[in-house]
C-alpha cells in the first residue's frame, strides 16, 4: 500500500514506500515499516525545518492500507534541546484522526446540501410566480381554440390552424407545470400504486419509444424486483422521474451503450453513498445506470439546477429535467444518490418510502356530460370568467359569475346554486380558503372545487380538510373541466370529504 503525505518534502520521502501497520480491533498500535524493520512512528524522524529550530511542525497524512482502509494521520513534533539550547533530537506524536476527518466531511456535505436546496427554494419561489401568471394567461387560448376546433369542423381546414395553437398552448402549459414541479406547488393526486407498474408503463409508452427511435445504439435493460414495490405517489409524475432519467441517461452514451434501470426493496439506514440526514426505514430503490460519458466532479453538485447544462442550448429538452426529477422526489418524501466519474458512466439511484396505508384508493369515472344544475364562478380574471361560464353554458348548465370571493359570500345570501368553482388566489386579504370558509361558515354542505394555476400548498391542504372537492388546474380543455364539474356534482358530501385526501 502506498503512503502519501501533505507536509514537507522530507517527510514525504521519509515515508514513500512504507507501509502501515496496525490491528485496531486489538489496539495495537499504528506504526511504519520499510519491509524489514518496524519503524514505530514515535521514532519518525524529525523534518529538516524542524531540526533547524522550528519549535513545532504539524503534518497530515493519508495513509492507505487495503486491510483496513484509508486513515488520516495527525504527526505533531517538537524538537529536544539540550542545556544550550540546542537541537539534538526530536519527537513526534501521531494521532488517528479519520474520525475527525469523517465528521468535517459529513459538514461540508451537508452544508453543500442546504446551500443547494436555498437556491432550489429560490428559484421555487419564482418558477411559481412565473407559472401563475402564465397560466391565467394561458388559459383562455387552450380554451377558446378548443371550443373553434369544436366549431369548425365543417372546415377543415381552419380547424386544423385552431388546433395547432391548442396543440402548442398545451406544450407551453406543460412547460409551465414543470415549473410548477421544480417549485413544488404543483398538485398531485397520490394513491398507492407499484413502482414497478409504472416503469413498465413507461417502457412501453410512446415516449419510450420516441427515446429508443432517437438512440437506436443504445440497448435498456429491465431488472424489476419481484418484492412489492407500492409507494404512495403519483403515476404521471413518476412517469415523468424516469422520462428524464432515460432521455439523459441516452444522451449520454454517444456512441451507444446499455442504460439499466433497476428496483429493489431495502431496509435504509443510511444512503448508499453514506452518511446524511434520512428517515430509517423500508424504501424502494430505483437505479438507473449507464455506460455514458460521466459527470465531472465539478459539475456533478450543480446538475439538479434549472438550466445548467453541459449540452448544446437548444438540443436537448427544456433544461429543466434533473430539477424536475429533484422537486418530484422531494415530493413524495423521498432521497436521491449519484454516482458518477467521467468516462465510467452515470448512476442515480432514488429512495421512495413503501406504502403500509393499502387501503384501495380508486378514482371513479364519470362520462363527460352536462346538465342542468347552478353553478357559481368565482374568478378575479374576467377572461377565465368568460370562458369557464362560455364552456359550462354549453354544456347545459346555468352559470353565474363574480369577481371576488367577498361578492361570492353576498351573492349566496340571496341565490343558491349546485357548485361553486372557486379560484384560489384573489384579492390578498380573502382568497380561496377565506371564501371557502365563510361559505362553509353558513352552508356546511355546499360544494364546492377549486381551480388556480398556482395553489401555496398549504392552503389548499387547509381547503381539502374543509370538505372542498376535486382540484382542476389551469389552463384546462372542455372535456377535462366538464368531467370534473359532472363528478363534484354526483358526489354526496361524504365522498367530497373522502376525495380531498386524494388531492394533497
Amino acid at each position: 500500500a502506498n503512503l502519501s503525505a501533505l507536509g514537507d518534502q522530507e517527510t514525504t520521502d521519509f515515508l514513500r514506500g512504507k507501509k502501515l501497520v496496525s490491528d485496531l480491533s486489538r489496539g495495537v498500535p499504528l506504526f511504519l515499516s520499510d519491509g524489514v524493520t518496524p519503524v514505530p512512528m514515535e521514532q519518525l524522524p524529525l523534518s529538516r525545518a524542524l531540526r533547524e529550530g522550528v519549535i513545532s511542525r504539524n503534518i497530515e497524512i493519508i495513509a492507505r492500507n487495503e486491510a483496513i482502509g484509508d486513515r488520516w494521520l495527525s504527526i505533531n513534533a517538537a524538537p529536544i534541546r539540550d542545556r544550550e539550547e540546542k537541537v539534538i533530537a526530536g519527537v513526534a506524536i501521531i494521532n488517528d484522526i479519520t474520525e475527525v476527518k469523517r465528521a468535517d466531511r459529513e459538514q461540508r456535505q451537508l452544508k453543500d446540501k442546504l446551500q443547494r436546496a436555498q437556491r432550489m427554494e429560490s428559484l421555487g419561489i419564482l418558477a411559481g410566480g412565473v407559472a401563475h401568471d402564465l397560466n391565467n394567461m394561458l388559459g383562455p387560448v387552450v380554451g377558446y381554440s378548443e371550443l373553434l376546433v369544436r366549431q369548425l369542423e365543417s372546415d377543415p381546414k381552419l380547424a386544423a390552424r385552431a388546433g395547432k395553437i391548442m396543440k402548442s398552448a398545451q406544450d407551453a402549459a406543460e412547460i409551465i407545470q414543470d415549473l410548477l414541479t421544480l417549485a413544488r406547488r404543483g398538485r398531485y393526486e397520490m394513491s398507492p400504486l407499484s413502482l414497478n407498474d409504472v416503469i413498465n408503463s413507461f417502457v412501453e409508452s410512446p415516449a419510450c419509444m420516441s427515446v429508443r427511435e432517437r438512440h437506436p445504439n443504445v440497448s435498456i435493460e429491465i431488472d424489476l424486483t419481484d418484492a412489492p414495490t407500492t409507494i404512495r405517489g403519483s403515476d404521471p409524475h413518476l412517469a415523468k422521474v424516469i422520462m428524464n432519467l432515460v432521455s439523459n441517461a441516452s444522451e449520454a452514451m454517444t456512441d451507444g451503450g446499455t442504460l439499466s434501470i433497476q428496483t429493489e426493496l431495502r431496509n435504509i439506514r443510511e444512503l448508499l453513498s453514506g452518511f446524511a440526514m434520512i428517515e430509517p426505514g423500508n424504501y424502494i430503490l430505483l437505479r438507473v445506470k449507464d455506460s455514458g460519458v460521466g459527470i465531472a466532479p465539478e459539475d456533478l453538485t450543480k446538475i439538479f439546477e434549472p438550466y445548467y447544462s453541459k449540452k448544446k442550448m437548444g438540443q436537448s429538452g427544456t433544461g429543466l429535467g434533473l430539477s424536475i426529477v429533484y422537486g418530484v422526489v422531494k415530493d413524495h418524501g423521498g432521497y436521491y444518490d449519484v454516482f458518477s466519474q467521467p468516462g465510467d458512466g452515470t448512476e442515480f439511484v432514488l429512495y421512495f418510502p413503501v406504502c403500509t396505508d393499502l387501503s384501495n384508493v380508486t378514482h371513479q369515472s364519470h362520462p363527460v356530460s352536462g346538465g342542468t344544475e347552478r353553478i357559481l364562478i368565482v374568478d378575479d380574471a374576467p377572461e377565465q370568467r368568460d370562458l369557464a361560464s362560455e364552456i359550462l353554458s354549453g354544456l347545459g348548465y346555468q352559470v353565474a359569475t363574480v369577481d371576488s370571493g367577498r361578492q361570492a359570500v353576498k351573492y349566496l345570501a340571496t341565490q343558491s346554486v349546485d357548485l361553486i368553482l372557486l379560484d384560489m388566489i384573489m384579492e390578498a386579504d380573502f382568497d380561496g380558503l377565506d371564501t371557502a370558509r365563510e361559505i362553509f361558515g353558513l352552508y356546511p354542505h355546499q360544494k364546492i372545487i377549486v381551480v388556480s394555476g398556482f395553489s401555496a400548498t398549504e392552503r389548499v391542504q387547509e381547503m381539502h380538510k374543509l370538505g372542498v372537492g376535486p382540484y382542476v388546474r389551469k389552463p384546462y380543455t372542455v372535456d377535462n373541466l366538464s368531467r370534473i364539474v359532472r363528478m363534484a356534482l354526483n358526489q354526496t358530501p361524504s365522498t367530497t370529504e373522502s376525495q380531498s385526501t386524494l388531492l394533497t
